[in-house]
């Protein structure tokens, strides 16, 4: 396994990794916490941060 360390400054070249990995991970979770649209709103929110 390869560890890799990303900053906000590689959230737009990520994001859709971390969209596809959630799906796969929540694929019978019907509970709409765990939505794609609801994991979205949080990574972009938290990755326009700095550090």
């Amino acid at each position: 396994m390869d560890l890799k360390w990303y900053t906000h400054t590689d959230a737009r070249d990520v994001r859709s990794l971390l969209l596809d990995i959630h799906d796969e991970v929540y694929a019978n979770d019907p509970d709409p916490f765990h939505s794609r649209e609801r994991f979205s709103y949080f990574v972009d929110l938290w990755s326009g941060r700095e550090g």
